[in-house]
């Protein structure tokens, strides 16, 4: 049945169709693109060729389930330009993520050392810190919620 499939075009028709099983099939194969598509804007963000010109590829990102992302969006969050800080910090406020205890310590540590720098005065370091440990404290949160 995939190979019915091959085009996404083809399975946004198929998803119309009134047969529930190729609709539901259709609706998994999006799904497998869907996730397809992150690896590839991930892969793509971390080329360093690319690594001046990948606002875009973050801001795409916003429309996906980015939840076990969470470690390379802080990154980008930290050490991106203003447009990727700005997309990175929408999924990060945005989105649930699967963290552990230790990737929230080690978020922490990161955000205690960020400098000022080039096109990040210390002041905008000062607002980008206040808007980071406002994620970490909800995701902080919601790991004690579950059980």
């Amino acid at each position: 049945m995939d190979d019915e499939f091959e085009a996404l075009g083809d399975l946004l028709t198929a998803l119309a169709s009134l047969d529930p099983r190729i609709r539901g099939h259709a609706a998994h194969r999006v799904l497998d693109f869907a996730e397809a598509a992150v690896d590839a804007l991930f892969q793509a963000i971390a080329r360093p060729e690319n690594r001046d010109h990948i606002g875009t590829l973050v801001y795409v990102l916003r429309a996906f389930n980015c939840e076990s992302r969470f470690t390379e969006l802080f990154d980008l969050a930290l050490h991106g330009h203003f447009e990727v800080q700005n997309h990175a910090l929408s999924i990060l406020s945005g989105q649930s993520f699967d963290v552990t205890a230790e990737q929230l310590r080690l978020a922490e540590r990161a955000l205690d050392e960020l400098k000022a720098r080039e096109n990040l005065p210390t002041e905008d370091v000062e607002l980008l810190r206040d808007d980071l440990r406002l994620v970490l404290s909800r995701l902080g949160e919601s790991m004690r919620r579950t059980p």
